[in-house]
């Protein structure tokens, strides 16, 4: 009975899902057990998180060269490598490499398309091309609450925020405790106007997770929105004392925008000296220009940028450098990373 039953069950799967099943049977337990540990350390979104990602992935890739979800996890951990101050071009195309293995092992695996499509729009700029493996990503798992969220960040960087919304409120309903998804819909609400919401939101994850810079750094940038740089100001210094170099492009345009410009080139200097050891994105000194209300060498630092395929493309694609809309020179800059066509798309907000 429990046979009859089995082949009535397989005979309804999908062709995808029964090979999905059939490969699962097959696994070795040592290699999952090593994808699984890659797993949790990649989820801890720290440096030594990420070294131990990328031992664990690898330990699963030498037991068993054609499991593809080790693949996609190792791809997955390169892709974040910015987090240990590398240059993009020593890890994205090690990342998209990564992902196409996966994919040709098995071009069924959810996960696989995500990884690639985080590589094509963040250092390709193919939003074309990273759109359509995040559907097909969605269309295979759609209770991947990573793939939703990082859809969400892709449709908020090409300023579709109300679909983004939609997108990292499915994240969360899926994964409620995720530190960095509850910041993410945080910050989609406060894409979205819905400032008091985001508020709410990202004070309720500072209440579980009170170390964690990018929430005070999101509910700043939340309150700098509505011209409240008296709230604002404060929660980005905090976010700065948490000890991650990434707060101090958000705190030396803040101070910048404030009037406090000694405070400002201060913070410029320190990521000029920090450059000296490991890699700082020019993307976050001009930054500080920006605030400082040097356009001249704002755009410098942003075409330096895109020299080295060094963008945060979501704080790029942000309100605040609408500031330099009416630039040419950003406007060129724009074209050339593909995002005109990308925000003429229907659902892009300006």
């Amino acid at each position: 009975m429990a046979g009859a039953i089995a082949q009535a069950v397989k005979a309804k799967l999908q062709p995808q899902e029964q090979r999905r099943l059939s490969a699962a049977a097959a696994i070795d337990p040592a290699v999952y057990e090593a994808y699984l540990k890659g797993r949790f350390y990649w989820a801890s979104r720290t440096a030594e998180g990420k070294l131990k990602a990328e031992r664990f992935f690898q330990e699963a890739i030498a037991k068993d060269p054609k499991y593809a979800p080790a693949w996609s996890g190792l791809s997955d951990t390169y892709r974040q490598f910015g987090i240990r101050r590398l240059p993009p071009r020593e890890y994205m195309p090690r990342a998209e490499a990564a992902a196409r293995q996966a994919l040709a092992l098995d071009d069924t695996l959810a996960e696989a398309h995500a990884s690639l499509a985080g590589v094509l729009y963040r250092y390709e700029w193919d939003w074309e091309g990273a759109e359509r493996e995040f559907r097909l990503s969605l269309e295979l798992d759609p209770s991947s609450a990573e793939a939703h969220r990082a859809y969400a960040i892709y449709l908020m960087a090409v300023r579709r925020n109300p679909e983004g919304l939609v997108e990292v409120q499915r994240a969360w309903e899926l994964s409620p405790l995720s530190p960095v998804i509850n910041v993410e819909l945080g910050l989609a609400l406060a894409r979205n106007r819905r400032y008091a919401d985001a508020v709410v939101r990202l004070e309720r994850t500072l209440e579980f997770e009170p170390s964690f810079w990018r929430a005070y750094a999101t509910l700043a940038m939340t309150y700098e929105a509505q011209g409240d740089w008296a709230r604002a100001v404060p929660l980005l210094e905090k976010a700065n004392s948490l000890g991650n170099p990434d707060a101090m492009p958000w705190l030396g345009y803040a101070y910048g925008v404030a009037g406090r410009r000694r405070e400002a080139l201060a913070l410029v200097s320190q990521m000029e000296t920090l450059a000296r050891t490991q890699y700082v994105s020019p993307q976050n000194v001009a930054f500080v220009h920006l605030g400082l209300g040097d356009e001249d060498r704002a755009l410098a630092g942003l075409e330096k940028a895109y020299e080295e395929h060094a963008f945060e493309v979501l704080g790029f694609a942000g309100d605040i450098f609408d500031r330099l809309r009416d630039d040419p020179r950003f406007q060129d800059l724009l074209r050339r990373m593909k995002m005109t066509a990308a925000l003429a798309r229907p659902g892009a907000t300006r």
